[in-house]
């Protein structure tokens, strides 16, 4: 049942609802999970030895005036700055393991 409405000004009563319990305690509160971003793992590869290999930019286009060369040497794999590691190594979360 409803109680009745006070009609004074600013004073009313409002309805008591039961609460919810509320005691889940077998959860633990943890931070946010990283996510991996799919577009990092798709461009660098790990190595047996635990390092990031870039691919090399220079192969899309304009290829006539490259020597063969300089061509295959582009086509290899490049070990990722190490200025950059710990910034890709958080966009890769778990993407490599």
């Amino acid at each position: 049942m409803r109680t009745p409405f006070v009609s004074s000004r600013h004073s009313f009563q409002l309805e008591k609802r039961p609460q919810r319990a509320t005691g889940i305690t077998h959860l633990k509160v943890t931070k946010n999970k990283i996510k991996t971003r799919k577009t990092v793992v798709k461009r660098f590869t790990k190595t047996a030895t635990g390092k990031l290999m870039r691919g090399k930019t220079g192969l899309n286009h304009l290829m006539r005036k490259k020597d063969a060369n300089r061509k295959r040497n582009l086509n290899n794999d490049g070990e990722l700055f190490k200025g950059d590691l710990k910034r890709i190594q958080r966009m890769l979360g778990k993407g490599l393991d």
